[in-house]
């Protein structure tokens, strides 16, 4: 507010009456900074100071000599010295409010205390009349709320005076302690919040696990709200416990103990493409430009996977914020997982067709819904409980690198689930069996197992590390297929070996025979059945070969969607070791096609004359002769054949005399199904129709 100092004629005034309204609580010192006026200023602070009459006289310095104006900021909220008043103060405390108040040049015979929850005086309630001292305690509050207090006095001569309005918030509940931490490279950072508590001490302990009896103090008497301890190690996992001593001796402390694991930060390679899971930008813009053209085989394709429900944005998200815990052969969520993962991914894919952002928001409810994991259990196969995570790994790629409304915090978030309890390259978390999602699940492969068993959870793996930018994570799957192991350094070691077989086979059967087997660790970075190499032997023949026709499509499957990512991303493991993984296709696909079909240059079913007998790396399986098991399945159970089409042929990398078989299971399983659909659980993505013809 401003005034011209000034008579309508411009003859300047030495008189002025300015009313300003000082709400502040108790630093009102006198009215100040304006000069060359004198008159009569009125402060009616929220009808704090007022007297009786509305008035109260300063003697304001100089008087005007000009014409001027003069701004609401230039008069300063503060009283002069030797006036007559009560200055209030209030104090918060738990459930409880502490009133002090100082006499200035009064002398009062009666005092009551007033209060109300907003600084309008007009509404206020005596709470406590003839009050003596100048402190008084309110013990009628509710934590939480906000109250505004005012001491009204009279004098000896009857004169009212009243005090400023002084203003608390008092606090409720529970003592209570809450830690967290944040940890970086050679620090871990903490913050915390102490509720309740009349603080006397507050000090810092730390341990290598979550056990409170052997943990160390570290720090004590601290201040503030924040310490950052600098004598931690990368890698090493550490749990704190904040402990906080009151007035009273009484001890306080957060429970359970926070954890926090510093690491080395991971650089994103310059080649990372995103997305480049399967699918690359210029992929999906195919995709999109086909089916607005209505181009088949992705226009047909695409409308049978719009008829499945999951790929609706009314689809109903059956994760759930509260889940922990998934189960892949217990069952525990699995059955919302697999639904999740299947909608995620359809979603994320018609978004980017569409250009609908309720796909898109979709997908991000179901990434929210299933990001407070902490545990994936399985049966006895880590591995493939982390493969689980593949196709909603698909999904996040494509969202994060397309869609906006992905908020940041709730990005991170998903991408801290995947690697519970924490990312590190030096230190294996305590208990990953129960206590650990995919990452963990997945990192080591499967020493012990058949090899689609461990390329699943390597699949996981080389996706994770491309959606979070993380080479050393990438590069461990890579290494691994490509089977040059002593290659990939500064993280955790691969499984040694090499096992150690019993002396007589402890089952039998009419194609391999199964023998008992010790671990072995004489030898670092052995290698085991995942490594391509050891996978697909130079013949074509499969690991599985002698097993069943159904895993050999699944683990064929597994390498081909690795090779795209690899492609994606600008490596060959298409064409590594001699087109070694084309001699798995055309081997094990001419076996099963020419099981369903004649052609002039194979008029019966074929079977190998050229079949490796032996021992997988493992040291567990004895193959003896191609297992007919299964055979013709390729068709629906497993459909892969479209992405090794369209790379060999697609792509003019292979004529189609050389990649023949491939074609020709690709070509037989539209004839026989139609265009690729989704197949059977989580084992591939499906829908090549759709996304890579």
């Amino acid at each position: 507010m401003w005034g011209i100092l000034a008579n309508s004629e411009g003859v300047p005034t030495t008189n002025i009456d300015i009313r300003r309204n000082c709400v502040s609580n108790n630093t009102l010192e006198g009215i100040s900074g304006v000069n060359g006026v004198t008159g009569i200023v009125t402060d009616n602070n929220a009808y704090g100071n007022d007297t009786d009459d509305d008035s109260a006289d300063y003697s304001l310095p100089g008087g005007v000599n000009e014409s001027g104006n003069i701004s609401d900021a230039s008069v300063n909220c503060a009283y002069q010295t030797n006036q007559t008043r009560i200055l209030l103060s209030a104090t918060s405390g738990i459930n409880t409010v502490e009133l002090n108040w100082t006499l200035d040049n009064v002398t009062t015979v009666r005092q009551d205390v007033f209060r109300d929850t907003d600084a309008d005086a007009s509404g206020r309630t005596l709470i406590a009349s003839n009050v003596s001292g100048t402190t008084y305690t309110d013990n009628s509050v509710v934590g939480g709320t906000d109250y505004w207090y005012w001491i009204k006095a009279s004098d000896i001569s009857e004169n009212t005076i009243n005090s400023n309005a002084a203003s608390a918030n008092p606090s409720s509940g529970e003592p209570s302690v809450e830690l967290s931490a944040t940890a970086g490279d050679g620090f871990v950072t903490l913050d915390w919040d102490i509720e309740n508590i009349d603080i006397q001490n507050v000090g810092v302990f730390r341990d290598t696990d979550d056990n409170a009896s052997g943990r160390q103090l570290i720090k004590n008497g601290l201040t503030g709200t924040s310490y950052t301890d600098t004598s931690v190690e990368n890698g090493t996992q550490y749990w704190y416990w904040l402990k906080v001593t009151d007035v009273d001796s009484k001890n306080f402390q957060n429970d359970p103990a926070t954890y926090a694991l510093p690491t080395v930060p991971t650089v994103a390679r310059a080649q990372f493409i995103h997305p480049g899971i399967s699918h690359k930008k210029s992929d999906l813009d195919r995709m999109k430009y086909m089916v607005e053209a209505e181009v088949d085989p992705w226009y047909a394709s695409y409308q049978d996977m719009v008829l499945d429900s999951k790929s609706s944005y009314d689809y109903v998200v059956q994760g759930d914020e509260t889940f922990t815990e998934l189960g892949r052969d217990s069952g525990v969520n699995y059955g919302a997982w697999n639904s999740d993962i299947r909608a995620a991914y359809y979603n994320a894919i018609r978004w980017y067709i569409t250009g609908d952002t309720r796909h898109a928001d979709k997908a991000v409810e179901i990434f929210k819904a299933w990001s407070n994991l902490t545990s994936v259990t399985s049966g006895g196969t880590e591995a493939l409980s982390g493969g689980v995570a593949y196709i909603m790994v698909e999904a996040a790629e494509i969202i994060k690198s397309t869609y906006p409304g992905w908020e940041a915090a709730d990005v991170q978030a998903f991408k801290d689930m995947l690697v519970y309890p924490g990312y590190s390259t030096t230190t294996e978390p305590a208990d990953i069996r129960n206590n650990a999602t995919f990452y963990w699940k997945s990192y080591l492969g499967d020493p012990v197992r058949h090899g689609n068993q461990g390329l699943s959870g390597w699949r996981t793996v080389m996706a994770m590390g491309i959606f979070l930018d993380n080479e050393t994570m990438y590069n461990r799957a890579y290494h691994y297929i490509k089977g040059t192991l002593d290659e990939h350094t500064g993280d955790l070691a691969y499984p040694a070996g090499p096992n150690t077989s019993s002396e007589v086979p402890t089952a039998v059967g009419e194609h391999s025979d199964t023998y008992g087997i010790d671990r072995g660790y004489t030898e670092a970075n052995y290698g085991y059945n995942e490594v391509m190499t050891n996978y697909i032997y130079e013949n074509g023949q499969c690991q599985e070969s002698s097993r069943d026709q159904a895993h050999v499509m699944f683990g064929l499957g597994l390498l081909g969607s690795m090779a795209e990512m690899a492609w994606n991303q600008g490596d060959d493991l298409y064409s590594h070791e001699d087109d070694r993984f084309l001699k798995g296709l055309e081997f094990s696909l001419k076996y099963n096609v020419s099981a369903l079909a004649s052609y002039p240059d194979q008029t019966t079913a074929w079977e190998p004359d050229n079949f490796i007998t032996g021992f997988d790396r493992t040291g567990r399986w004895y193959s003896k002769s191609m297992s007919p098991d299964g055979i013709g399945g390729f068709t629906s159970i497993r459909p892969n054949w479209e992405m090794s089409t369209a790379h060999y042929i697609g792509r003019g990398f292979k004529t189609e005399e050389e990649a023949k078989w491939t074609q020709r299971a690709r070509d037989k399983s539209i004839e026989l199904g139609g265009y690729e659909k989704a197949g059977w659980s989580n084992d591939a993505i499906g829908w090549g129709g759709t996304y890579v013809s």
